[in-house]
């Protein structure tokens, strides 16, 4: 890999001049040096990274890619690094794609690259610690203005933008293996939104232009004693009797 590209993948500002077409994303890189070197994680943000990134999307008047981004599963706070960078790219408003996916991955030549050890899948096709799927909008109709996700133990979900009735439905992914994926969801929406959850994905439509907001969590029963809770409350009171 020639060093140009390495140091730009490490955070190093590009000097790619801006292209003479159009149709185009800026995509570059971006690796932590300690993760990737090292495998851990010491907690030094990305922000001036990504600030930079998004000056050189906004000069050339293109969207934001991060082509690569990623961590080793044995990574030392691997999974807050990559809740990071994901909050980053929601605060840009970009996307991302993860580094890498190897169905052929193997424990003596790893990805099968430079035998960097990058792959979310092991041997047998299951995920490793190095991923887990995540809310995001994969779709949305109209100019985001906002996507903020809260991470675990409470999840939710909140989008805005500026509607095109022309372009169709905006999109939210529920992650199956979060709360949001396994009950109910409450939907909070504002700008005469409509919005129907059905499997991992929430759809939300208008027939108004403007501006929306949608906010995804989980919808929790009415509080209240379980079976197993009220045995309990039996037995103290028999034995508070008691005594």
């Amino acid at each position: 890999m020639p060093q140009a590209i390495r140091l730009t993948s490490s955070g190093q500002a590009s000097h790619l001049p801006k292209p003479s077409f159009g149709n185009c994303v800026f995509s570059p890189h971006y690796y932590d040096v300690g993760v990737a070197l090292f495998h851990q994680w010491n907690g030094t943000s990305a922000q001036p990274v990504f600030d930079a990134m998004v000056a050189v999307s906004s000069g050339w008047g293109v969207p934001l890619l991060l082509g690569e981004f990623g961590a080793p599963p044995d990574t030392q706070d691997g999974d807050a690094y990559l809740t990071s960078l994901h909050a980053l790219l929601d605060g840009a408003l970009a996307s991302g794609t993860q580094w890498v996916y190897t169905p052929g991955w193997t424990e003596t030549a790893k990805d099968g690259w430079n035998v960097e050890d990058f792959s979310i899948v092991d041997d047998h096709g299951a995920r490793r610690d190095n991923f887990r799927p995540r809310l995001y909008a994969r779709r949305i109709a109209g100019t985001p203005t906002k996507v903020a996700v809260d991470e675990q133990p409470n999840p939710a979900l909140t989008v805005e933008w500026m509607h095109d009735p022309a372009a169709g439905a905006t999109e939210l992914f529920i992650a199956p293996d979060t709360t949001l994926g396994t009950h109910e969801v409450s939907l909070e929406t504002t700008g005469d939104v409509t919005c129907t959850h059905a499997g991992d994905l929430v759809t939300c439509t208008s027939t108004s232009a403007g501006a929306k907001h949608v906010r995804v969590t989980p919808s929790h029963p009415h509080c209240g004693l379980t079976g197993l809770e009220v045995l309990l409350l039996v037995w103290l009171r028999r034995r508070t009797r008691r005594a």
